[in-house]
């Protein structure tokens, strides 16, 4: 048997090891072993010739508990593969399945992952991330593409790149996801085209704020992917409610970039701008990405924003009033305040969360090369972004 997807190119960039995850239906007496049967085959618009392409296949469940004239029985499972697609062109990939005597695939990509517990190293072809042993946040990035540089924190507690989210509700201490050791709730899964960490559990010190922090390394691919969600799930009055906090020390990064409302490109030398206690400067919500770069490298980690939305289940509209903002001291960071008064002029202010609260984020951090010359110095950033923020069709 097999089905097809057709995608397709709008913005006008060629698609190279673009991640697709499919969620399929198949009849459930069509195939014994998802994982050992499913083969992807695109078909090259130009040609017509067929190529199998590197897949994984995962959350494979069947339901047969009802038979009638209009529920059969149905094995629900995705499936996640790279594709690669011309510019303004649609290709098809055929998803084949139903061969019981189908050999197991072995697909070899550049995707490595080693260690244990919480301090694995993930690697590909672009970068080397290592996570922190004790709670599993991205401690360091290292960025290959003949650049050999590392970005990194290691200035204070326990020095991750990654912080966020982060609560603190006097006279409770401020508490970041990086402080989080032998988190609960935690899951990996690996294959040959993407690697996932899942963390899910209370915040120490918050058992009313229920985090969940996953990050997602593919094959071939020089993005990581970040989700996170924040539950409150009792009433809770903070000082400070934030998320999408990368922390990073002065060694290697010397200026800050953004992308600006009206297309723009604006940059600032991060020691001129004024200093911790006073944030550095203001950006706003939906600024498209930033980042963090040396020209001289010349090299960045740039952070695309994605997603960001906030539910509260009873009682009305969320309280939330998100922004960004760029500080330095020691250190250098940028941080997406949902509820704070830490920073501000009446810092003294202690505000209301109600339970049921739910805020939601996803972003890409992208380390990176950067173009020749001023003119297209960002020029793989805004590339990029265009593409996570608008995915193949």
């Amino acid at each position: 048997y097999y089905g097809s997807n057709v995608l397709e190119e709008t913005e006008g960039f060629a698609r190279k090891a673009e991640p697709v995850h499919l969620l399929l239906g198949l009849y459930a007496d069509r195939l014994n072993d998802p994982a050992r049967e499913i083969r992807i085959v695109g078909i090259d618009p130009d040609t017509g010739r067929p190529e199998e392409v590197p897949c994984q296949v995962y959350g494979a469940s069947t339901w047969d508990k009802m038979q009638d004239e209009h529920c059969q029985p149905t094995t629900t499972v995705e499936v996640a593969f790279l594709a690669d697609v011309p510019a303004f062109a649609s290709k098809v990939y055929l998803i084949f399945y139903g061969n019981p005597d189908a050999d197991a695939p072995g697909y070899p990509t550049d995707l490595v992952v080693s260690g244990e517990g919480y301090g694995l190293t993930v690697e590909n072809s672009h970068y080397k991330t290592i996570l922190h042993p004790k709670s599993g946040a991205i401690d360091e990035i290292h960025l290959k593409q003949n650049a050999n540089v590392v970005f990194d924190h290691h200035r204070e507690t326990n020095g991750s790149l990654h912080w966020n989210p982060g609560v603190y509700a006097p006279p409770r201490t401020w508490i970041h996801a990086s402080d989080w050791e032998n988190p609960g709730g935690y899951s990996t899964m690996s294959g040959p085209v993407f690697f996932t960490t899942k963390r899910h559990a209370p915040l120490p010190l918050y058992p009313e704020v229920v985090c969940s922090i996953t990050y997602r390394f593919y094959a071939d691919n020089p993005c990581i992917m970040v989700e996170s969600m924040i539950d409150v799930t009792k009433d809770l009055d903070v000082v400070a409610l934030r998320n999408g906090e990368i922390v990073l020390n002065h060694d290697l990064v010397r200026e800050f970039a953004w992308k600006k409302a009206d297309g723009e490109i604006g940059s600032v030398v991060i020691k001129e701008r004024p200093r911790h206690p006073t944030r550095g400067m203001d950006l706003c919500v939906s600024t498209p990405w930033f980042a963090f770069y040396n020209r001289e490298v010349p090299c960045a980690l740039a952070i695309v924003n994605l997603d960001l939305s906030a539910y509260r289940r009873e009682r009305g509209l969320a309280e939330w009033a998100p922004w960004n903002y760029l500080h330095w001291g020691p250190w250098v960071y940028c941080a997406r305040p949902l509820v704070y008064t830490f920073i501000s002029a009446n810092p003294q202010r202690v505000m209301h969360v109600s339970a049921g609260s739910s805020f939601y984020e996803r972003m890409a951090f992208h380390p990176c090369r950067l173009g020749r010359g001023e003119a297209e110095r960002f020029l793989p950033v805004e590339e990029t972004a265009v593409k996570l923020q608008h995915p193949l069709r």
